[in-house]
C-alpha cells in the first residue's frame, strides 16, 4: 500500500499570499475608516445645521411676538420704537433695537403696573469667536416718568456673523428708526457661523399690529 504524499502547497499559506492578504485587509479598513470619517463629518453638519434651525426659529419667535406687540406711550414725545443697522464693523453697547410691547418672557409685568415692557436686543463681539456676535436681550417694565429697573441682559444665541435691520415708513425702506411709533414693518437680515461659507443670508419681516395694514414694497418694485 503505498503512502499518500502531501503537496508543499496543501501545507499551509505561502508568504506571498499573506502578505497580499494583509495588503487587501489594509485597503479595506483604510476605505471603512475614510467612511466612518465622511459619516461622522455629516452627521456633525447636521447637528450644526439643526442646532442652527433652533436657533433661528428661536429668534424668530421672540422677534415676532415682541414687534407685533409694540405699542405707542401717551406720551408722544417718548420715544417708543428705535433701531439701527448692526453688522461686526459698528458693534457698540447701545440697543441695536429697543422697543415698548405688551409682551414679555418673564414675570416681570406686574399687575398694578401699565403691562408695557420696554424690550432691548444688544449685539456684542464675541470675545472666544473673533468677530462673532452675541444676540443679548433685556425687558423691563416701562413706567411713565420712572427710570427703568436695572436688570442684566440675557444671552439668545451666538455665532451670528452678521446682522442688518431695515424699518419700512410707510413709502420706502429706512436703515434706522427713533419715532414715538412702530415702523409698519421690520425687516432682519442675519447669517450665522455655518452659512458663512455659503454666504446665506436669513431674512424674517415683521408687522407691529398697530400698523400692520401698510404694503411696503419688495426691493424689486
Amino acid at each position: 500500500m503505498r503512502a499518500s504524499s502531501c503537496s508543499p502547497r496543501s501545507s499551509g499559506l505561502t508568504l506571498i499570499e499573506v502578505i497580499c492578504a494583509l495588503a487587501i485587509g489594509a485597503m479595506l479598513m483604510a476605505t471603512l475608516l475614510g467612511t466612518l470619517s465622511l459619516t461622522a463629518s455629516a452627521m456633525t453638519e447636521a447637528g450644526q445645521s439643526a442646532r442652527q434651525r433652533r436657533v433661528e426659529a428661536g429668534i424668530e419667535r421672540i422677534l415676532r411676538r415682541d414687534i407685533t406687540s409694540a405699542v405707542m406711550p401717551d406720551a408722544k414725545r417718548v420715544v417708543a420704537f428705535s433701531g439701527f443697522p448692526t453688522v461686526p464693523s459698528d458693534v457698540t453697547e447701545e440697543p441695536c433695537l429697543e422697543f415698548l410691547t405688551t409682551a414679555h418672557l418673564s414675570q416681570a409685568a406686574s399687575a398694578a403696573g401699565t403691562g408695557i415692557m420696554d424690550v432691548s436686543y444688544v449685539l456684542r463681539t464675541d470675545g472666544d469667536a473673533g468677530d462673532h456676535l452675541v444676540l443679548l436681550r433685556r425687558e423691563r417694565e416701562y413706567t411713565p416718568g420712572k427710570p427703568p429697573a436695572e436688570i442684566p441682559l440675557e444671552r439668545l444665541a451666538t455665532g451670528i456673523t452678521f446682522w442688518r435691520l431695515s424699518f419700512y415708513d410707510g413709502a420706502q425702506w429706512v436703515t434706522a428708526w427713533q419715532r414715538n411709533m412702530p415702523p409698519a414693518e421690520v425687516r432682519l437680515e442675519m447669517s450665522f457661523e455655518e452659512e458663512e461659507r455659503r454666504q446665506v443670508l436669513i431674512e424674517m419681516t415683521f408687522a407691529p399690529m398697530a400698523t400692520a395694514d401698510a404694503n411696503p414694497p419688495s426691493d424689486a418694485d
